[in-house]
């Protein structure tokens, strides 16, 4: 289904664009499909975490679907629950009258919230989801259809609201992920001949925690920089101060004098990620927010670790992940004789992925039945966490850190050459890793025969 004009504009999701271009298309041709017995969905729900395009989405669709389109205006959440009650009987008699049309609720999650969705509520306060459910109730086959979009997930939406007969059809819109955010930075690269020199992928490697949001604002950054350094052609390195100031939210703090600790930790992850996965990515030894330092490879795991049924792992995916992940604290021991601070969060990933793997029968038996059992008692879902086996746990531990131990000892020249460009320059791009590696007299071996990939 070719993108209409706005829908065009909006870069990666894929699903979900396809998912609007049936509801512009069903309005572009309203009279086909209601004359063969087909109507609009009462309502649908655009969700996910702010920032990432919900509003665009449902704009987007209300443009090139022609159709007339009617918003509750902003100012009217802050309003006492009798003007927003009549605002909304308004509101969908306008739009019935001049179906086909669209009725958009931005952010409904706030007019639920003011209502007393969400909690306790007296009767008054709850009168607003009332009248909304009422009117939502007349729509059907009155060509009308309710775009609503919420920054909270399903389950925190008033079941009435959600199931089906009313805001039946849900749109997560998530943060997005690596091809997503490539194809959105390539819209935005493309725009101006300053980044002529950037690649969009190669930005989106460095990406992975950011929204749609601040990856534009990210892109405008640079771009300012590039025009008030008379126009200068954006590079790689003048996207690193921007992304870690949007990442550590701002925050940035003086790097200690000794340092050699950090260096070695990031370049464990690094030359473990390579020699295992054939892999490299970006490294810097900047201190921004809470970290000392930063490794960013393409090949993370964390990235894809919630969608097992699309891409599938096994032991050993799940094992040279964790072994790439606890290198760095097994790097400041082989180079610097003991163990430093600074994987900590490593080892909560690694304790995180280890569950996956008892949860999935990767592991003894023993260790899915007591994982399983675990995660089904009745408590908190954000405070439930899978019991495994603590003894085998270490034991895992102790293997991989061992293995982390002796790769590192097998290249312990690839990681010297790298300290000293990495201490010196602060940061290295995949690029620049990848020409210290090829100028090497012997090129380290990787576990994949293939060309180094960035």
């Amino acid at each position: 289904m070719e993108k209409t004009k706005e829908m065009s504009k909006i870069g990666g999701y894929a699903y979900q664009k396809e998912e609007a271009m049936k509801i512009i298309n069903f309005f572009k041709n309203y009279d086909v499909f209601t004359e063969n017995g087909a109507s609009l969905p009462r309502g649908v729900l655009f969700y996910g975490e702010p920032g990432n395009g919900k509003t665009l989405f449902a704009n987007a669709i209300a443009k090139d679907s022609g159709a007339n389109t009617y918003y509750l205006t902003d100012n009217l959440y802050m309003q006492d629950n009798k003007s927003v009650s009549k605002e909304l009987v308004n509101l969908f008699k306008e739009a019935t009258k001049n179906a086909p049309s669209i009725v958009i609720l931005d952010e409904i999650d706030q007019l639920i919230e003011a209502s007393g969705g969400f909690g306790r509520a007296s009767d008054s306060e709850k009168e607003v989801l009332r009248v909304l459910l009422t009117e939502i109730d007349k729509l059907e086959n009155k060509g009308v259809l309710v775009i609503a979009t919420g920054n909270v997930e399903i389950e925190g939406m008033p079941d009435a609201l959600v199931r089906n007969g009313r805001l039946e059809k849900h749109i997560y819109i998530g943060a997005p992920d690596f091809s997503d955010r490539a194809d959105i930075l390539h819209m935005f690269l493309n725009k101006n001949p300053i980044f002529s020199k950037v690649k969009a992928k190669e930005i989106a490697k460095l990406t992975q925690d950011l929204t749609c949001s601040s990856l534009k604002t990210l892109v405008n950054d640079v771009l300012i920089k590039c025009v008030s350094n008379n126009f200068h052609k954006a590079t790689y390195q003048d996207f690193h101060d921007p992304l870690q100031v949007i990442v550590s939210h701002g925050i940035k703090r003086k790097s200690p004098k000794n340092i050699d600790d950090v260096v070695y930790h990031e370049l464990g992850h690094l030359v473990s990620d390579f020699i295992i996965n054939g892999k490299i990515g970006f490294v810097s030894i900047e201190s921004y927010g809470n970290s000392a330092g930063r490794y960013k490879s393409f090949s993370s795991f964390i990235e894809e670790q919630q969608d097992l049924e699309n891409n599938p792992k096994t032991l050993e995916d799940f094992n040279n992940t964790n072994i790439v992940l606890i290198s760095g604290l097994a790097a400041t021991e082989v180079f610097l004789g003991e163990k430093y601070t600074g994987a900590s969060s490593d080892l909560v990933k690694i304790r995180k992925i280890y569950e996956i793997m008892s949860q999935n029968g990767l592991l003894s038996f023993g260790e899915f039945i007591e994982s399983t059992s675990s995660s089904s008692a009745p408590t908190p879902f954000n405070t439930s966490r899978p019991q495994i086996n603590r003894d085998k746990f270490e034991e895992y531990l102790k293997n991989i850190y061992q293995s982390a131990v002796d790769l590192l000892n097998e290249h312990k020249t690839l990681v010297k050459t790298l300290f000293v460009a990495l201490k010196k320059k602060k940061t290295l791009t995949s690029e620049e890793v990848e020409e210290i590696i090829l100028s090497m007299e012997e090129i380290p071996h990787s576990s994949e025969k293939e060309e180094i990939k960035g």
